[in-house]
């Protein structure tokens, strides 16, 4: 049965159209079709492509960038103040983003000690007024009383010098007759003697008298003198506390008082809450200087890692995102590098640059990173006062302080010269 299938229904090999075609000797001179119009139109499309692809190869450029993290503030506009003592902090007269003048008062800090010192000196100052007024009193009345006593042991004296003078006239008078009465012989010569020794006697008490009335010069003079002296010497003590009284008071002016060394705003309070304890030269304010204080424009002080700095150059592209602006809005603002450090910064470095422990100590945590600064690109069309890579950027100011992330393009090669490498390194050439 299988045999007779096979006879009955012969195998078709070939299809029918192919058999026909060559059968038919008429069509031998015909070329073949291998592609067809599709097939042009994609090979075309392939040849432009690597046309393109050859073209960009060698003409077009592919940037390698740096990234890092950067603060944008004003040349040398951040700065520290503070606390001028160690104490409590008594008054807060500021708050974050209040704008302050030069040498304004912003914080009070308590002195205990030295306000007690200067009470004592002040209660000690009055004690010696007082008794110099007390003094001075007595010396008017003591001189006034001295003078009378004075005045009248003079007179005394003065009339026992008078009186001694005339009597010592008389008893001169009666020695001369007595003397006559003793060569007549109507007298004896004792009673001679004894009017010349009452006549010594006399002229002793007068000299004495005299000089008892010099010694009374001479003890109001060392009176007086001795007033003087002790007026002399609390006027001494009165001059010497009152200039420590100044001296401390001067001391707590400038101790007690904190001011601004220059006009800005108040970016942040570190350690100057009313009522904390600070020590000697603790931060109290972070102080962005203002336009008239700082006398610069705005730059960006950028850290990279100290890997990618040796490849960053003055001269470069930056590209800087602020914290406070959207990239895929506004774009970036624009920068040229103006400075690299040839060694890595410390945190010390940063933290008195930047003001900020918590961001000093973010950016050392994987090494010492190299600063870099770079000047930002006016624009004066722009509301912030700078050119964006996208438009007009945001319509606000970026103020001094804002965070920001930043790309620098450190070198820009064909795509070419990255492929030829990559070959020969496959090929082993």
């Amino acid at each position: 049965m299988l045999s007779d299938f096979s006879a009955s229904k012969p195998r078709e090999i070939f299809r029918k159209v192919a058999l026909e075609r060559l059968s038919s000797p008429d069509q031998l001179d015909l070329l073949t079709q291998v592609v067809g119009t599709k097939g042009w139109l994609v090979l075309g499309t392939l040849a432009f492509a690597v046309l393109v692809a050859t073209v960009w190869g060698v003409f077009g450029e592919i940037p390698s960038k740096v990234s890092g993290q950067a603060m944008v503030t004003r040349a040398g506009g951040v700065f520290d103040v503070p606390a001028t003592a160690q104490g409590r902090v008594a008054e807060l007269d500021v708050s974050v983003g209040d704008v302050v003048k030069a040498n304004q008062v912003v914080a009070r800090i308590e002195q205990p000690e030295l306000e007690y010192e200067i009470q004592s000196l002040q209660s000690r100052l009055a004690e010696l007024k007082a008794r110099q007024a007390s003094l001075q009193g007595f010396e008017r009345r003591g001189s006034a009383l001295q003078g009378e006593l004075l005045a009248s042991r003079r007179q005394q004296v003065e009339e026992k010098i008078r009186l001694g003078t005339t009597h010592e006239k008389t008893l001169e008078d009666r020695i001369r007759s007595e003397e006559t009465l003793l060569q007549q012989g109507l007298i004896t010569k004792q009673t001679l003697l004894n009017s010349r020794i009452e006549l010594e006697q006399l002229r002793q008490d007068t000299e004495g008298a005299k000089s008892q009335l010099r010694q009374l010069s001479l003890q109001n003079l060392d009176a007086r003198k001795q007033s003087d002296a002790e007026a002399a010497s609390l006027s001494l003590q009165i001059a010497d506390l009152e200039r420590q009284i100044g001296a401390q008071k001067e001391r707590l002016a400038l101790q007690s008082v904190v001011r601004s060394p220059y006009g800005g705003r108040i970016l942040e309070i570190k350690s100057g809450r009313a009522g904390g304890l600070v020590g000697l030269g603790s931060s109290l304010f972070t102080l962005e200087r203002d336009a008239q204080s700082s006398g610069g424009p705005l730059e960006a002080v950028i850290f990279v890692s100290a890997y990618d700095g040796p490849s960053v150059h003055p001269g470069m592209d930056v590209q800087i995102s602020p914290g406070s602006v959207k990239p895929e809005e506004h774009g970036f603002m624009l920068g040229k590098v103006r400075w690299v450090s040839s060694y890595p910064s410390s945190q010390q470095g940063i933290m008195q640059m930047l003001q900020n422990e918590k961001l000093a100590s973010a950016l050392t945590g994987d090494g010492p990173p190299i600063k870099v600064i770079a000047d930002l690109v006016p624009d004066a069309t722009t509301p912030s006062g700078y050119k964006w890579s996208s438009g007009r950027g945001p319509d606000f100011q970026v103020k001094s302080g804002t965070l920001s992330t930043v790309t620098i393009t450190t070198e820009k090669r064909p795509p070419i010269a990255l492929v030829i490498p990559a070959l020969k390194k496959f090929l082993g050439v």
